[in-house]
Parts: structure tokens; C-alpha cells; sequence
């Protein structure tokens, strides 16, 4: 963890381009085969919705483009979905997102969950075993992610059910009050509940804010 957190602390971070920049066309509605479809590329970023929601079911479809940019040009093509939205734009470590619960949407690993900022979950998980992280398994307990010793907030999903690059992978986000679930192609991957952040030394519970859709150096539509 040490030596996770020298590596970052060398990392020379850019100042935030900003929000609602033009010139960059990283977010670009396309038509394809007579239906309206978001590609995204290139930089760090997102685009946000207007609106908070709570107790809702968000359904979309998902497919690979075959361009990556730096620094993802050998590494898997990434685009997220991070849900339960707050506080200031660019406010976690890469400046690039608001704080927020993570559904991953990557290459092998869409349904993975990260924290965003100083969010938590709890996720029904198989713990982490010596070099092995944790996954979701829905046979066993609730656990605390991240854990307060090792704060790193990450959680696998227990089996891959994204189809092949070339083909479309269905996502589905269900959120009731502080649980959701990370569903893939009809598959549950994850379940969780009891969605927080802290905020000056205080637990706020989070089950009402904005849907941001990631940008991370990859072409997705």
C-alpha cells in the first residue's frame, strides 16, 4: 500500500480542463443502424446528468470501440458508470469525477466495483485471501469495502459475462435507498447496500444524487 501511494504521489497531475468545454469532441451522439448512440474517447472526463435520482432501474447497451489513447494504449479499454454522484466536480484524486459508488465497465471486468472519493459499500464478498482480492459472492456476509486497515476500496465481480468486444453487453444499475445491484447481461455480478461517504468526520448515508458516464482513454459506444 506504501509503495502504491509514493507512486501516486509522483504522478505530475494536469489542471482540470473544466466543465462544459468546447473543442474536444470526446462525447459525440453517432447513428448507428437507425438508432442514436453516445460514442466517447480519449481523455478523463464525464458527462453528468442534470438531474438527481433515487430508487430507480437504468438499462443501457454497451460495445467496444478500437481506439485507445494514453496512458491505456496497452491496457484494458475503460468507461464507467459511477452512480450516487456529490459534492464538487473533479473532486477525488484524478480531479476528473465527483465522489461516487463505481460500476466498472471494463475490458473482463464490467461489474467490478470501485469507491470514488471517500465513498463505501458494503458487498456480499469472499474476503481477500493473502495476494488475491476480494470478490462478490452472494453465498457469503456483507463486507465493509474498502476496509479500514487497508483502505484501497475495490471489490472483483464474481464471474465475466461481458460479450465479446464486437457485440453489445447489457448493463443494468438497480438502486433502491442506500442498495443496488450490478447486473450484466441478465446476470447478477454484485449485490450491495448501505452507500456512504464521509464529510468533515461524519457518515452521510448516499442513496440520492447524479449519474456520471466515464471517459477514460478508450473508445466505447
Amino acid at each position: 500500500m506504501m509503495e502504491v501511494l509514493q507512486l501516486m504521489a509522483q504522478v505530475v497531475l494536469l489542471p482540470p480542463i473544466g466543465l462544459k468545454k468546447n473543442g474536444y469532441g470526446v462525447f459525440r451522439m453517432n447513428i448507428i443502424n437507425n438508432e442514436s448512440v453516445l460514442r466517447i474517447r480519449e481523455i478523463f472526463g464525464c458527462i453528468i446528468t442534470k438531474k438527481e435520482n433515487d430508487n430507480y432501474r437504468l438499462k443501457l447497451k454497451v460495445k467496444r470501440g478500437d481506439a485507445v489513447y494514453p496512458p491505456r494504449l496497452t491496457k484494458g479499454k475503460d468507461s464507467e458508470l459511477l452512480y450516487h454522484s456529490s459534492g464538487e466536480y473533479g473532486a477525488e484524486h484524478w480531479r476528473s469525477w465527483m465522489f461516487s459508488q463505481e460500476f466498472q465497465v471494463i475490458k473482463g471486468r464490467t461489474g467490478d466495483y470501485w469507491t470514488i472519493g471517500p465513498t463505501a459499500m458494503e458487498i456480499k464478498a469472499i474476503p481477500d485471501l493473502w495476494i488475491m482480492n476480494t470478490i462478490a459472492n452472494e453465498k457469503y456476509s456483507f463486507l465493509e469495502i474498502p476496509d479500514a486497515a487497508k483502505g484501497y476500496g475495490f471489490c472483483s465481480g464474481r464471474v465475466d459475462y461481458e460479450r465479446r468486444e464486437s457485440e453489445w453487453t447489457t448493463l443494468e444499475l438497480i438502486c433502491s435507498e442506500d442498495k443496488s445491484l450490478h447486473v450484466v447481461n441478465g446476470e447478477v455480478v454484485m449485490i450491495l447496500k448501505n452507500s456512504r461517504y464521509m464529510y468533515g468526520g461524519t457518515e452521510i448515508t448516499l442513496q440520492k444524487d447524479k449519474i456520471q458516464t466515464q471517459c477514460e482513454a478508450a473508445e466505447v459506444f
